[in-house]
């Protein structure tokens, strides 16, 4: 939905700078065969027709249902874009004002048309604009996923050794490098004196333990760990 946000500002032609503004149910208008319609005079005319209050209620092939602009509003763009500082909005604007206030940001186009140039540096310029805009919580975020990627191809599944020297497949992506890292740690003398692990559950698990089961495997008295992310886990480390 990003992407397709990001697109649809550029074919309107909505830039800083530019006094060119979107309107998030404009997003919601755009078509495959439009989106390929990309002579100038066809893009001004849509920029102009989707702009307009009450235009192109009925659209077929639209990308998104009429009601999507409340999520590419608040979460894309609001919570996302605009947040990150890829996206400004219109200075000025009352809140509830139905006109639009959307443009990219000057900075992140020129970003995009470097690497649409085939730049040799790409990653230094993409990690140049980062390190200018996002917090440090969104750059460790990023480096995890970095780490997920090279740790875990798209075709390879992630193995994790269990303490009593069983392993276990995961599905590619950080949560599953994160677990493996959380899980082979309590192997490492002389953290732990008798690890073991009660319950590992993954998106993708062959089978998923009852609530009830899981607390049941946990004996009174022992201390357990677990930790929340989207590949549950919880650990059960002897006193």
């Amino acid at each position: 939905m990003a992407a397709k946000t990001v697109f649809v500002m550029l074919y309107a032609g909505a830039v800083e700078g530019t006094d060119r503004w979107l309107r998030p149910d404009q997003v919601t208008k755009m078509t495959n065969s439009q989106s390929a319609r990309t002579d100038a005079s066809s893009r001004e005319k849509w920029a102009a027709l989707s702009s307009t209050s009450g235009a192109m209620k009925h659209v077929g092939g639209r990308w998104y249902a009429a009601n999507t602009r409340e999520p590419i509003r608040d979460e894309t763009l609001r919570a996302g874009l605009v947040a990150v500082g890829a996206v400004v909005e219109r200075p000025g604007l009352p809140t509830t004002s139905a006109k639009p206030r959307y443009a990219l940001a000057r900075d992140f186009v020129d970003l995009l048309v470097k690497l649409k140039g085939g730049s040799d540096n790409a990653l230094a310029l993409i990690s140049a604009w980062q390190a200018a805009h996002l917090t440090a919580t969104a750059l460790n975020r990023i480096n995890l996923m970095r780490r997920g990627a090279v740790l875990s191809p798209t075709s390879q599944r992630v193995m994790v050794a269990l303490p009593n020297g069983e392993t276990r497949s995961m599905l590619p992506g950080p949560s599953s490098v994160i677990t493996k890292a959380v899980v082979e740690e309590l192997r490492a003398p002389p953290r732990w004196a008798r690890p073991e692990i009660s319950v590992l559950l993954w998106r993708g698990a062959s089978q998923w333990p009852s609530v009830s089961s899981i607390f049941d495997c946990v004996r009174p008295g022992v201390r357990t760990l677990h930790t929340t992310l989207s590949s549950p886990l919880r650990l059960a480390v002897p006193p």
